[in-house]
């Protein structure tokens, strides 16, 4: 199961704004979320017309603090 980990501080990472499965570290272990990768550059539009940019974390520049893993599986076997 290892091996199809990645590191989520490495060079292998997913492609800009993909959803993979990720581990983040939290109460001394990990717990599964999805996450990505925003475009920083890239602004959100807000309902009242405000843009926001997006913060990213880490070396891998994700949407959520302490990403330590990541996967990415196709989910549409599951449909």
């Amino acid at each position: 199961m290892a091996d199809i980990l990645k590191d989520a501080q490495g060079d292998d990472l997913p492609e800009l704004d993909r959803e993979v499965i990720v581990l983040v570290r939290e109460y001394g272990g990990y717990v599964v979320c999805f996450g990505h990768r925003p475009v920083k550059d890239r602004p959100i539009i807000t309902g009242n017309g405000e843009e926001l940019f997006p913060k990213v974390y880490g070396k891998g520049e994700w949407n959520i603090p302490d990403v330590a893993w990541w996967v990415d599986i196709d989910l549409s076997i599951i449909e």
